[in-house]
């Protein structure tokens, strides 16, 4: 299977595995950018820095990266990825329930969880 590339407000994401209870992907998050401050009820995931000095939040801590650096998020845990100084990769693992299992605290890019914007509609 090719790796699907996907673009995101924040950067792109490279999708390696996408099956109903795990996934594998690299997200790449520009220099400035951040993906949501969100959680997930079906899932955690682990994060693997590859590349750069990304800052994440974790709960009630936020702490900076680097290569080589691994973040473990358990489920209904808030947690964001930022490119803190200039790009960031990062490998993301999932283990669990993947589809739609996102709900949204906050966005720049004025996004919504999926329950969000069906009260909007």
């Amino acid at each position: 299977m090719e790796p699907e590339v996907v673009e995101k407000p924040w950067g792109r994401e490279i999708i390696i595995a996408d099956e109903s209870t795990y996934g594998a992907k690299i997200l790449v998050v520009s220099s400035g950018e951040c993906l949501s401050l969100q959680r997930h009820q079906q899932r955690d995931e682990t994060w693997y820095v590859l590349k750069g000095t990304p800052r994440v939040t974790n709960g009630e801590k936020t702490v900076v990266l680097r290569a080589g650096d691994l973040v473990q998020i358990p489920r209904c845990q808030w947690h964001r990825l930022e490119g803190y100084r200039g790009e960031a990769r990062v490998l993301e693992i999932t283990n669990g329930y993947v589809d739609g299992d996102i709900e949204r605290k906050e966005d720049k890019y004025g996004r919504q969880t999926p329950s969000q914007a069906e009260a909007t509609a």
